[in-house]
This record gives structure tokens, C-alpha cells and sequence, in this order.
């Protein structure tokens, strides 16, 4: 019906043209190739799309204003029309940051926009502008590819890190476009506020810490990604965010830092003999995971805990490299081992963060029939809850925590520092 109606619309088009010809001259020639142009995105666009693409032609009008919109502000061109579909299932969204809830999603892998045909177009306005900007992204850098050359394995932080510009760069396009209806919504590029909101009990304020530090993890790569993609942009312009690209940040340190990566600081190599702490265990001991918590992950392990949490951010930005490696007894789900080693950028930088996990400790494993003892470079907590050991030496620190000693012990003699 839709190619029908097309069909009409083309000869339509054809027979006005031919008349405005004859009196027009060259100016039809112009014109012919703008209602050309604009016929050809129509059809390609009616026929790479589902038959249930869309409800009627104002779904059809929306994108393509949106893809208008989006092309222009980013300064980048659409290599061909967006596909996109309507949706009934939410399941469709599986694999979105934003989960079920997103009334419009860009898929990488199958190069579609999926729209929620139970939200309202004007409902799907911020989310679907975001998305149409993932696609642009995509046609311009193929971000698959963008994931899987820069990819490190055991490397959370850079992984992150990687994230925050593609989606920094969709969200500040879209600000960018929003807030020419709404002022207000600047404010998805502006710093956190992580000051505990409640006050009163510990308990409470223990509960707001903890939601907002696990609520700016969950949304780092949006908000902190669009502060850094914005100062890319105030620095170079939108060349200098393209350029990114090809070179882009290694660590969430150059993230929250943009002019670490302007100046090409990079991450310090950190390493554990993950092997011999292994053996030392003993039989069926395993290394769960191994990974890189970076700068952003240091500062949400500090600002979860109330005593450590107002120096999180000045602590956490003397980091320079990391290794976290954790431990686990199959069967034993309380026999576990955390082993965190860190680089820090200078010995002040190193002593901070031993004061401030000294904080930390308190809070986590509790001072009631706590012990603490602090010699020669080396710092013990002893509690109910468990045990911890922390040296430092020089601007490196090694902190190892356990609910038995005895583990505590076993570990610190294959991975103290020298």
C-alpha cells in the first residue's frame, strides 16, 4: 500500500516538474534532484525497514527529522538511512544500558534502532535523539570494531573508559539538542553531587552513600563521558572528538581527568604473581577474577563508606596503575581473598589513601573488638568480621583483606611489597 502510495507521489512529482520546466529553465534542474533526493531517503527507507516499521508516517517524519537534527548538531553524515522498528516485546532490549525501560534502543550488532510501540512519540523524544546519535556514531567509526582493537582482557577500567566516549558523545549531542526545549537538561553534563543527603543516624547516611556512589557507577560512562567529551570538543572542536576515536582514553583516570589524556598520561602497568599466591593457598583454591579497578573504581570503594568518603575523590586522583585480584574456595562461599595492589603518583599520594583506608577498615570490618596495629610499614585490622593487612612502601600499597588470618598471612608472604 505505502509503495502504492509512493508511486503516485513520484508521478505526482514528475508531472509538476515537467510543467514548471517549460516556463523554469534551469532552475528545474535544481529542483529536480532536491524532490529526487528526498524521494530516494523516503523509499530506501520504507523498504530497509520492517512491514511493522512504523504505525503510520509520523513515525517515518520523526526520524528522519531526528536524523536530520542529529547529523547536523554532531557535524558528521549519515552514510545511509537509520533502520528502525517498532517493538511489542521489551526483551528486544536486552543488552541496553538502559535495559527494558528505554523507549528507543540502537543495537550495534544487528544495526537497528528498536522503538517501544507502548510509549508515545513524545515520550521516546530524548532517548530515541540518544540512539539515532549511536547510529550516527556507528555509520562514521563502526564501533564494533572501535571495541574489539582497543579491548584489553582483565581490564575493567579501560573498558569503562572506552564507553565513556561513545556514550559521553551520544549524551552531550543530545543535551546539546534538548536544551533548546529545556534549559534544564544541561544538567546530565554536570559533576555529581555526592554529599550524603540524609542526616542523622549512620545507618541512613551509610544507605545514601552507597545509593549514590553505585547510582554515578551505574551512569559514569553517560556523565562523566559528556564532561570529557565536552572538553574535547571546547579544546579542538568536533574534529578533536572524531580524532578520539582513533585514540581513545585508557583508563578512567584520563576520563575524569581530560587533560591527563590530552597529555597522554598513562596508566602504570601493575602485576601480582597470581601463580604463586595460588599455590600457596593450597588444593582447589582459585583466582576468580583479575582486573584493573582504575581511578573511578577506587574513588566509588572509598565513597561507600562514610568515614573514607569526603577525601574519595582528592585520594583517588593520586592514582597512576592497579591490580585487584580475588581469590575463592569453591563450595566455601566465606573463604575468600581480596588482594589489591596500587601504583600511586607520588609517596604523598601513597600515605593518603593508607590514611584514608584506615578509615575504610573501620567501616567495613567494624570497630567493635577491632584491633589495629600499625609497625614498621605495616598496618593490621583484626575483627569479628575478618582481617586486613596494608603496607606501603614508597608510592606503591598493598591491601589484602580476608575472613581468616591465617589466609591473610599465606598471601601477604607471595605478594608483599619489597
Amino acid at each position: 500500500m505505502k509503495k502504492k502510495w509512493l508511486k503516485s507521489v513520484a508521478l505526482c512529482a514528475g508531472s509538476v516538474l515537467f510543467l514548471l520546466g517549460c516556463s523554469y529553465g534551469p532552475r528545474l534542474t535544481e529542483l529536480e534532484k532536491r524532490v529526487a533526493e528526498q524521494q530516494q531517503v523516503l523509499s530506501e527507507s520504507l523498504r530497509i525497514t520492517h512491514e511493522n516499521a512504523f504505525k503510520d508516517i509520523k513515525d517515518a517524519e520523526a526520524q528522519s527529522k531526528t536524523s536530520q537534527l542529529v547529523s547536523e548538531t554532531r557535524g558528521l553524515s549519515f552514510k545511509y538511512p537509520v533502520k528502525t522498528t517498532m517493538t511489542v516485546s521489551p526483551h528486544q532490549f536486552r543488552g541496553s544500558k538502559s535495559g527494558k525501560f528505554a523507549p528507543a534502543y540502537y543495537n550495534d550488532e544487528t544495526k537497528m534502532l528498536y522503538l517501544r510501540d507502548d510509549q508515545p512519540l513524545e515520550m521516546q523524544q530524548g532517548s530515541r535523539v540518544r540512539a539515532t546519535v549511536r547510529a550516527l556514531l556507528d555509520q562514521n567509526f563502526d564501533l564494533i570494531k572501535y571495541s574489539l582493537q582497543n579491548y584489553q582482557e582483565n581490564n575493567e577500567d579501560l573498558s569503562l573508559a572506552l564507553d565513556a566516549l561513545v556514550d559521553g558523545d551520544c549524551t552531550l549531542v543530545m543535551t546539546e539538542i534538548l536544551s533548546q526545549l529545556d534549559p534544564k537538561a544541561k544538567q546530565m553534563t554536570e559533576p555529581w553531587n555526592m554529599s550524603p543527603g540524609t542526616k542523622g543516624k549512620d545507618k541512613k547516611i551509610k544507605e545514601d552513600l552507597k545509593r549514590k556512589a553505585e547510582a554515578r557507577k551505574a551512569f559514569f560512562s553517560n556523565k562523566e563521558g559528556s564532561v570529557f567529551v565536552k572538553k574535547l570538543k571546547e579544546t579542538g572542536g568536533w574534529e578533536k572528538v572524531n580524532q578520539a576515536y582513533q585514540n581513545p582514553p585508557r583508563s578512567t583516570e584520563q576520563v575524569l581527568h581530560p587533560e591527563k589524556y590530552l597529555a597522554n598520561e598513562l596508566p602504570v602497568e601493575v602485576n601480582l604473581p597470581v601463580e604463586e599466591i595460588t599455590k600457596a593457598l593450597g588444593e582447589k583454591w582459585k583466582c576468580v577474577n583479575n582486573n584493573v579497578l582504575g581511578e573511578f573504581g577506587i574513588l566509588s570503594l572509598l565513597s561507600h563508606e562514610p568515614s573514607s568518603h569526603d577525601e574519595s575523590e582528592q585520594v583517588a586522583s593520586g592514582w597512576g596503575g592497579d591490580r585487584l585480584v580475588i581469590f575463592r574456595r569453591p563450595g566455601e562461599e566465606k573463604q575468600l581473598v581480596r588482594v589489591l595492589k596500587i601504583a600511586w603518583d607520588s609517596e604523598k599520594d601513597a600515605q593518603e589513601f593508607k590514611t584514608a583506608y584506615q578509615k575504610f577498615l573501620n567501616d567495613v570490618l567494624g570497630e567493635e573488638g577491632g584491633q589495629q596495629k600499625d609497625e614498621g610499614g605495616l598496618l593490621t585490622c583484626q575483627s569479628k568480621r575478618g582481617t586486613a593487612y596494608f603496607q606501603v612502601i614508597g608510592k606503591m600499597t598493598l591491601a589484602i583483606q580476608a575472613t581468616d588470618e591465617a589466609l591473610v598471612k599465606t598471601v601477604f608472604d607471595s605478594a608483599k611489597l619489597q
